[in-house]
């Protein structure tokens, strides 16, 4: 492996995936990335889910505390964790955000929060997350981003990356960059 040569792994990197897919879990919308070193990450966003006493699935909370509420043609989602793992680091932040399929409705973004970090063997800070764009703009997606940096105690490398939640309509999408 990379680490134990001193280098990061190519989810840590920038490098880009060669292989890419997303999956529905249980209350995550997950996407997983392959590195050509073997390495992964995923890319979550909380999707309210309740779970039952009988054991089975339906909309409306998680256990995680992403809630929604919806209305006529619009539903905010509240209390919802967008987060980034790989094979060293882990980041992510809790935001608010509404989707619509109203015609001239827009998608927004408020209160993101709860910002946090790990590198697993080192220390990581995390920057207060932010509103980029409150309400979608056009083509252009609400949005809610968080920078991070962190450093492996062993080697003193650094990793750094910004986690990004995009709302646009009907369509919520997580990117991050190590």
């Amino acid at each position: 492996m990379k680490l134990a040569s001193g280098g990061l792994p190519d989810s840590s990197t920038g490098a880009d995936p060669i292989r890419t897919w997303t999956e529905e879990r249980a209350g995550v919308s997950r996407t997983v990335e392959v590195f050509g070193d073997g390495s992964r990450a995923w890319v979550d966003v909380e999707q309210p889910v309740v779970i039952e006493p009988a054991g089975q699935s339906r909309k409306g909370e998680s256990i995680g505390g992403c809630r929604a509420a919806s209305g006529v043609g619009a539903w905010w989602y509240y209390d919802c964790r967008v987060s980034r793992k790989d094979t060293i680091s882990e980041a992510g932040f809790v935001v608010d955000y509404k989707t619509t399929n109203l015609r001239g409705g827009l998608a927004e973004v408020r209160d993101p929060r709860g910002g946090f970090c790990k590198v697993y063997a080192g220390t990581c800070s995390a920057k207060a997350p932010s509103v980029v764009r409150g309400k979608q703009n056009g083509a252009s997606p609400a949005r809610a981003k968080m920078s991070y940096s962190g450093r492996l105690s062993a080697n003193a490398m650094s990793v750094n990356g910004e986690i990004w939640l995009d709302v646009h309509r009907m369509t919520r999408t997580v990117h991050s960059t190590p």
